[in-house]
């Protein structure tokens, strides 16, 4: 094998590797800087305890939320997991026990304008994909 066979290969082995346990559907990325700025200090609340058995999840999100003091938009009625039902407990900032709840869940936080938007993370839309186009009748004009 030459170099330039080995190096995609070498980095598929180390993306794997590093992130082996993390489900193939969820990707990992990353919060954008005007998110970790409006979360740092919301993280720095003083902890509450949390315990839920069987809660509707978006009415256990919308209390951590009002909890959190932050201005929201919840998951939209009818969203994939808005009608799921949660149970746990927790003792942690709302701001942070709402980020462990969403994230247990596949749902996503999303900070713009000064507004947090509670929506089901689908990562598979940032999944970039290639196709080749065969028999294009536009390749054989002249």
């Amino acid at each position: 094998m030459n170099r330039h066979t080995l190096f995609p290969l070498f980095v598929l082995f180390c993306s794997v590797a590093e992130g082996g346990a993390q489900s193939p559907t969820q990707l990992a990325v990353p919060n954008s800087p005007a998110y970790e700025e409006a979360a740092a200090s919301l993280r720095m609340a003083p902890p509450r305890q949390y315990e839920f058995q069987k809660a509707i999840m978006t009415e256990a999100m919308q209390m951590m939320a009002s909890d959190a003091g932050i201005s929201f938009f919840g998951l939209p009625e009818g969203a994939s997991g808005s009608d799921r039902h949660v149970t746990f407990s927790i003792s942690a900032s709302p701001f942070t026990a709402l980020e462990t709840l969403a994230k247990a869940n596949g749902i996503s936080l999303i900070f713009t304008n000064g507004i947090w938007y509670i929506r089901p993370a689908d990562d598979t839309e940032l999944v970039g994909r290639i196709y080749q186009i065969n028999y294009n009748a536009q390749e054989l004009v002249r």
